[in-house]
């Protein structure tokens, strides 16, 4: 009889997760943590929590990207976070939450708000720690500044410098954690003055040139040259080690893509984890993963060994890793995965309420009809290129002109 029921059981529960994943608007399959076997002592083990490339969806969306209308499974959203950070950090208090970077733009909330909203939002959540992504200059550097200036927590990026706006006095290189004995750089991608709008005076730069070799570099190619991150990494981690030898444990906090972050922890000296952002990719036990989580360059050129882990978009995926330190500031175990911020994580009421009354001030004006087409668009088409301007130019043209308003 046992037996039977435990069959039974069995046969329920497999039937219903299969239902699960081949629904047509969940995009995933469960994750299943992974690492090495935890040592029994744990005194040094640290529990990072990270997003990246949140684009101000601080409200929660379908599979597709759209509005949450409750008829479809939806995904994350900053109240849902918010609940999933708070349990995890009663669980492991000895936490870290980090933001890689484009908390701008995607979205209406800051559209329509700027970036007002979003500070509010994150400063709620209460982030560890942030660098800068792209999107963030979008704005200026003056918007930027703003928005820093409303932050509780610090921006971490060091090879950002501006000559006129002030900027550069908000940003720090690295932040030592004394709890953790850890410190976190950052560093941004350097192709932001074509992909934003940084000031003229503002440049991606090797703030300490102490090396002969760099100082021989062409450093200033244009006021916006926003130049090789990995080098700006490197003096500020050895910056780190000279003023701080008691610190072993490094994280470096990206918003340079994937396969950078491979090439850095590749090429990087005294960084055991990379927490990235800027891809969008999904690592880790999914159907649409991109690598594993954490994705591991088991030896560099210099013998080390280095974690990279990445959080895909949206705040669709909250990661998750532990690392335990060996004396040495070494990783010798982990343990971790995405948590996908799905339907069954309830809001926190706060922020719920909070996204609610936000969406109200631009939701008349979102449904607004101002036009239509017989062409299909395919959404992550026209996120990296054109939608529709080889087979309808004309289309595309009415579209993006069309008037929103009777004025």
């Amino acid at each position: 009889m046992l037996l039977s029921s435990t069959f039974t059981s069995l046969a329920l529960t497999l039937f219903c997760l299969s239902g699960l994943v081949s629904a047509d608007d969940y995009l995933v399959s469960r994750a299943r943590s992974i690492g090495r076997a935890k040592r029994s002592d744990q005194t040094n083990t640290i529990t990072i929590l990270h997003v990246n490339d949140v684009h101000a969806h601080l409200d929660q969306f379908t599979a597709a990207g759209g509005n949450c209308d409750g008829k479809k499974t939806c995904f994350g959203g900053y109240a849902r976070i918010k609940t999933k950070v708070e349990e995890l950090r009663q669980k492991y208090p000895n936490s870290l939450l980090i933001n890689a970077g484009d908390e701008f733009q995607g979205t209406q909330f800051y559209s329509y708000y700027g970036h007002t909203v979003i500070s509010e939002t994150i400063n709620q959540i209460g982030f560890d720690a942030m660098t800068l992504g792209n999107h963030e200059f979008d704005g200026g550097d003056e918007n930027l500044i703003q928005f820093i200036k409303a932050l509780t927590f610090p921006v971490i990026c060091a090879n950002v410098e501006s000559t006129k706006s002030g900027l550069t006095e908000l940003l720090h290189d690295y932040w030592i954690f004394p709890k953790q004995e850890l410190a976190v750089v950052g560093v941004t991608t350097a192709d932001t003055p074509d992909i934003s709008h940084p000031d003229p005076g503002t440049r991606i730069v090797h703030k300490f040139l102490e090396s002969a070799v760099l100082t021989c570099q062409r450093i200033i190619l244009r006021d916006t040259k926003f130049l090789d991150p990995l080098k700006t990494l490197q003096i500020t981690v050895n910056r780190i080690k000279e003023k701080h030898p008691e610190i072993k444990r490094i994280i470096a906090i990206t918003h340079i893509g994937y396969d950078s972050d491979i090439q850095f922890a590749q090429e990087i000296e005294g960084v055991q984890l990379t927490i990235g952002g800027h891809s969008h990719t999904l690592l880790g036990n999914f159907d649409k993963s991109e690598g594993d989580y954490p994705t591991i360059v088991k030896k560099n050129r210099y013998g080390d060994e280095v974690f990279v882990v990445t959080a895909s978009k949206w705040g669709q995926y909250l990661g998750k890793i532990d690392l335990t330190y060996d004396e040495d500031g070494k990783i010798a175990s982990y343990h971790g995965s995405p948590i996908v911020m799905e339907s069954d994580i309830k809001p926190d009421a706060t922020i719920h309420a909070q996204v609610a009354q936000w969406r109200q001030g631009f939701h008349e004006k979102s449904i607004a009809k101002i036009g239509s087409t017989q062409s299909d668009l395919n959404y992550e088409e026209c996120i990296d290129k054109e939608c529709m301007s080889d087979q309808h130019p004309d289309e595309e043209n009415k579209c993006t002109t069309a008037p929103t308003s009777d004025a």
